[in-house]
């Protein structure tokens, strides 16, 4: 192996390393939204893992809205937006919307917007 070829692996192990890191950090901002928007502990598990059917449009699309401006832009963020269900489920177990954008306004600084993680 010649040292270009190492530099190229360790630079792709990095890479790899921190799109890993930043995948994990969306889904602890997410969790952190999740907890402070609902009372029941039990329901943050099941809200961060499963997948149901979407009805409640209105509130999702405000979410989500939200969600892509003060916290990781959706049009620059694959793995965010592919994360979309857990906004979709706090829809659907009728959590009040205000108090999901009110969490979204303590856990996400006004001043950050993540871009790029895939």
């Amino acid at each position: 192996m010649d040292s270009d070829s190492i530099k190229e692996k360790i630079a792709l192990k990095k890479e790899i390393r921190d799109m890993i890191q930043q995948r994990e950090f969306l889904k602890n901002e997410l969790e952190q939204i999740v907890r402070l928007a609902t009372t029941d502990s039990d329901m943050v598990s099941t809200i961060m893992t499963k997948r149901t059917k979407l009805t409640e449009f209105s509130c999702y699309e405000k979410l989500v809205k939200t969600f892509s401006r003060r916290c990781f832009q959706l049009s620059k963020n694959e793995y965010a937006y592919r994360q979309m269900f857990v906004l979709a489920n706090l829809c659907q177990f009728s959590i009040d919307e205000d108090v999901v954008v009110e969490a979204m306004n303590s856990v996400c600084p006004e001043d950050r917007v993540v871009a790029g993680i895939f």
